[in-house]
């Protein structure tokens, strides 16, 4: 028999405020690198799917969502969870950001599903995104970006080494992704130094910078940008994608779109001057003509869904989302009518976006056309709860985190 559950809010709007005041709640990317594409296991294969309560509504007939670590908590000042990344040998590490600490999970006993999560570094500075290299957990932290090391094999991460000072902006952003590119340089988004800006303002705008392992030679690789929260690298083509964050609208105003970028050397994105589609933006004073030469985003998101988490799915285990970029809407935070709050597909061919972003949850299972305000306000998505981050197994399922405290896999359905 095929279970549908559902989800009670008692009182579903009291846990926003506190968790997404302007400092940055985003995390880190897959952490898989070009070439790293084949699934272990084809759809239909796996244990049975484990039913749980409080996820939301997806395919049920293809697609299992399940627990990998549940621990709600009262909302904190900062979030609980952000961002993820495996290890080479399936080990799945979390930033516990409110805490100061890195937590693993791994499947110990071979039942493919993972056992109880173990602390591996803490003392850390709210803890935001990781990357593992080369045996070595890169953390990008609001305290600067870290390299942690096992010098003793026991599986915990002792020794701690600063690379790079302090990443947060003064505006309150914390650092987005960290990644090690294709060129074996750490890669690291940093927000703007200004949010509303005005004409006579001369900020520093949103980055992705690029430094040598050891945390040397910076180089600015991406500029123009309110808040890149992650990036990945397209698998075929070796391109690097950059989810932006725009910044908050204005009173009366429908606030500019979110965005995601192609990189091109040397292209300017336009921030602050510019919003969307090369627009000028109001609160800048822009002009179109400066606009015009700035690089225009290759697909946008409405205003506050808040892009944090991406990784391009090049796998075969869920066949109708090979080849897209998967990202984690981590939601609005002031508007009428939730936004976000979702796990969406981006389309991609010949290595540009198709313009088809299909919702992977939540999504009701006979394709019934729904907004995701309606899903929120009715219980059956995310809301309250924010998506993260979301990286990829090498079986080719899907790993989210939700800030409040809670880690979903996404694995095809096997056969009853």
């Amino acid at each position: 028999m095929i279970l549908r559950v559902g989800r009670k809010w008692a009182a579903a709007v009291v846990i926003v405020a506190a968790l997404l005041a302007a400092c940055g709640e985003d995390g880190g990317s897959s952490r898989r690198r070009p070439g790293q594409a084949q699934s272990l296991r084809r759809e239909g294969e796996g244990p049975p799917c484990r039913f749980v309560d409080d996820i939301p509504y997806h395919n049920i007939f293809t697609t299992c969502i399940e627990f990998v670590y549940d621990g709600i908590a009262p909302p904190e000042a900062a979030p609980e969870i952000m961002g993820l990344a495996f290890g080479p040998d399936g080990t799945l590490y979390m930033a516990r950001t409110a805490r100061g600490e890195i937590w693993a999970v791994r499947d110990e006993d071979g039942d493919q599903f993972m056992d109880d999560p173990f602390r591996v570094a803490s003392d850390l500075d709210l803890p935001v995104a990781l990357a593992v290299f080369e045996e070595s957990l890169y953390v990008s932290s609001v305290g600067g970006l870290l390299r942690l090391d096992d010098g003793d094999g026991d599986g915990v991460f002792e020794q701690q080494t600063l690379l790079v000072a302090d990443l947060a902006a003064d505006t309150g952003y914390w650092p987005g992704s960290v990644a090690v590119g294709p060129d074996g340089r750490l890669y690291v988004g940093l927000g703007a130094d200004c949010v509303a800006c005005d004409s006579g303002a001369d900020p520093q705008p949103g980055r992705v910078v690029s430094y040598a392992l050891d945390g040397s030679d910076a180089r600015t690789e991406a500029t123009g940008l309110a808040y890149p929260a992650d990036f990945a690298w397209h698998p075929d083509t070796g391109e690097l994608w950059i989810v932006d964050r725009a910044r908050p609208a204005a009173a009366g105003e429908a606030g500019p779109p979110d965005e995601l970028n192609r990189w091109t050397a040397g292209a300017d994105y336009g921030f602050p001057a510019c919003v969307g589609e090369r627009e000028p933006d109001s609160r800048f004073a822009g002009d179109a003509e400066a606009c015009a030469s700035t690089e225009a985003p290759r697909l946008t998101f409405p205003h506050q869904s808040s892009p944090s988490g991406a990784a391009f799915y090049p796998y075969d285990a869920f066949p109708h989302w090979e080849g897209a970029l998967i990202v984690a809407l981590n939601g609005s935070r002031n508007r009428a009518e939730p936004a976000g709050f979702a796990l969406v597909a981006v389309g991609f061919a010949d290595g540009e976006p198709t313009g088809n972003v299909g919702q992977i949850a939540p999504a009701h299972t006979h394709g019934e056309t729904i907004s995701v305000p309606e899903y929120s306000l009715a219980g059956r998505g995310f809301y309250p709860f924010h998506p993260v981050d979301v990286v990829v197994s090498d079986e080719g399922w899907l790993y989210l985190s939700l800030q409040e405290g809670r880690i979903l896999r996404f694995r095809p359905r096997p056969p009853d």
